[in-house]
């Protein structure tokens, strides 16, 4: 930033911005062009398993990690699915899972076959998953994405397309039946896409098959040009009972650049939404090589960093997120700034609701706990704090340092 006549200029010389994934840096640069700026928090946090549950393979199977000696089976029932809870408890996390019938290329297998299929994960996993307040969604009868013929799939993956918009649906309403001979109190509100690839047609036969609505959860960012499907958060555009919350970071192996994605959506919007596919551990690529004992300190880690960092994040299911989410954008907030006053007035909004406030060097904001909420300190930057707002209106007055 530079002065430039009365005010200042702030010069970006980087592509960057192109991207989604630095919307949040480029909204908290902005906040720096300013005496005070407020920016409101969504504070949510939302963990995916994907194919689970899921049918689980044979116990004659080894699982290639040699340290465990474990069949696959046995390996995710007594050691991943034991250490996935003990880091849900350990740093304020709650999972939403997303099953799977069946991993063949058909779809010939009627409820009962699917049943019996599944039996043995959605008694262990489905149901323990439920006794921790989390969540299942639908991933699929099958793996395969929901497209028909003409429409765009990456070859690669190997997938076949479906026969037409009925078989779909008929595959549809059979793993949802499945689903509730074992969940019979609850219903799937929440769906994500094979490999995150859905067609028109596939998103059309949903639309019609939860009257009630559904959370399609996908992609933040990627590259559509193989079928991915990138969506921004909010009502679908085009479907009426389809409301789009896309996944923003994904994996076990955190690197710097996984780390700046889920910061920058958490200066965006407040948010974490990250998913995992349990058999990872199993495939050399996605692994990268490394054991379970690895990937799963460094699983924890990221949330440790997200807990300790981000406290204001609520840990919540799919469709709790998305009821959360929306209230957010909902919200009617006006601010109001003077040289020495902040003040917030909602007609509708979060409560409580948490603010990031930025101020300029040389002043600041009394922190502490009050009657409207608490103000905090927000990291080192001695500019920036948070507010969690526990009224509908507050003046917060601005002071000057007399150092």
């Amino acid at each position: 930033m530079a002065p430039y006549g009365d005010g200042e200029v702030m010069f970006w010389n980087t592509t960057s911005l192109s991207d989604k994934n630095s919307r949040g840096l480029m909204v908290q640069a902005l906040t720096m062009m300013f005496p005070a700026f407020v920016t409101q928090q969504s504070g949510i946090k939302v963990v995916h398993f994907d194919d689970f549950p899921a049918p689980v393979p044979d116990n004659s199977i080894p699982v290639i990690e040699d340290a465990y000696g474990l069949s696959i089976k046995d390996f995710f029932s007594d050691v991943w699915w034991q250490d996935v809870q003990q880091i849900a408890r350990d740093h304020d996390l709650v999972y939403t899972g997303f099953m799977i019938g069946s991993y063949k290329a058909t779809s010939e297998e009627d409820v009962d076959q699917l049943v019996q299929k599944i039996r043995a994960s959605m008694f262990e996993y489905g149901r323990g998953l439920m006794q921790v307040d989390g969540e299942i969604g639908l991933h699929g009868l099958n793996h395969q994405p929901l497209v028909t013929n003409g429409e765009t799939m990456d070859p690669e993956l190997g997938y076949t397309a479906w026969a037409s918009r009925e078989e779909m649906r008929s595959a549809v309403e059979r793993i949802v039946e499945t689903f509730s001979y074992y969940i019979p109190k609850e219903e799937i509100r929440s769906y994500v896409p094979p490999s995150n690839i859905i067609g028109a047609s596939g998103l059309s036969v949903l639309n019609e098959a939860f009257p009630n609505g559904l959370v399609i959860a996908s992609l933040y960012s990627g590259d559509t040009s193989k079928g991915s499907y990138v969506q921004e958060f909010g009502p679908d555009p085009i479907y009426e009972h389809l409301y789009n919350f896309p996944r923003i970071s994904s994996g076990y192996n955190e690197t710097i650049d996984d780390q700046f994605v889920v910061v920058d959506a958490i200066a965006n919007f407040g948010l974490v939404s990250h998913f995992i596919h349990p058999d990872d551990v199993l495939d050399e690529r996605r692994s990268k090589g490394q054991g379970w004992a690895t990937m799963k300190d460094s699983f924890e880690d990221m949330f440790k960093m997200i807990d300790r960092t981000y406290p204001h994040l609520e840990a919540l299911t799919q469709y709790d997120a998305y009821q959360k989410y929306e209230l957010y954008q909902q919200a009617d907030i006006e601010v109001a700034y003077t040289e020495d006053t902040i003040e917030i007035n909602s007609q509708q909004m979060l409560i409580p609701s948490t603010m990031l406030i930025r101020l300029q060097a040389g002043t600041y904001l009394e922190t502490g706990k009050f009657s409207f909420g608490n103000v905090r300190p927000f990291g080192d930057s001695r500019t920036l704090y948070q507010l969690e707002l526990k009224t509908s209106y507050v003046s917060l007055e601005i002071k000057t340092d007399r150092q």
